[in-house]
């Protein structure tokens, strides 16, 4: 379309007697040809800092270039339709402080996942070092039951002491085992009776002890290291 006549089409050069003739032309077959045939120069943009698009544009002039530069976008651009009607479009923009808040809101939410992951790991060390600490001691046996119905019945007696050592000495391993724990743990034993017995354990082992560094290793056929592992004073 040529700016002096526009009813000429100078791509396809053809000037028509009538507006609607000319529209029905831009859509035709023949001027769509045309259009093809039209090489298109490539812009040689230079590649500098201060360079933008605006200075290769071939329809601005320096005028219309300075002006682009320092032209603000606006808050917004009106459409008008052919009925009159105009609707007003404004720009919605993305204020700095908003990301920044949206940055601290996530590391806010990092920073409490990190203190929730924390809880569960100290909680987890907690429970752990309950079950370790946790002792459950081992069940009475039968022996060890009568032994201790023996001590209530006569820890009064000078001589339970003396007895209690004898017995301790006949013992086998599973009747050993825990049995310290057993006698301490009993609330009808009086606490002198039972420093008495724990005394008589201390004995007992510092007895086999002697034992082995003498060169004995079997006391009643059991080795000597298994029954002072059990002895707990």
């Amino acid at each position: 379309m040529s700016k002096k006549n526009p009813l000429e089409c100078k791509i396809c050069k053809i000037v028509f007697k009538s507006k609607s003739r000319m529209m029905k032309h831009l859509i035709s077959k023949q001027h769509m040809e045309n259009l093809k045939k039209i090489t298109i120069e490539p812009l040689d943009i230079l590649n500098n800092n201060t360079h933008t698009t605006n200075d290769v544009d071939p329809f601005l002039n320096k005028n219309d270039i300075s002006k682009l530069k320092n032209m603000d976008i606006g808050d917004g651009f009106d459409i008008t339709y052919k009925n009159e009607n105009i609707v007003k479009c404004e720009y919605v923009f993305e204020e700095k402080e908003h990301i920044t808040n949206t940055q601290e809101d996530l590391q806010n939410t990092n920073d409490k996942g990190d203190e929730k992951r924390t809880r569960e790991k100290d909680n987890k060390e907690i429970i752990k070092e309950e079950k370790v600490e946790t002792y459950t001691p081992p069940v009475i046996t039968d022996k060890q039951s009568k032994i201790i119905d023996f001590l209530i019945k006569n820890q009064n007696h000078q001589q339970v002491a003396n007895k209690f050592f004898q017995v301790l000495q006949k013992l086998p391993l599973e009747d050993l085992k825990g049995f310290t724990t057993h006698i301490i743990s009993n609330d009808d034993i009086q606490i002198l009776i039972k420093q008495k017995m724990i005394k008589v354990f201390k004995i007992y082992k510092e007895t086999l002890i002697k034992k082995k560094e003498s060169g004995q290793t079997l006391f009643n056929n059991i080795l000597i290291d298994d029954i002072v592992s059990l002895i707990v004073v």
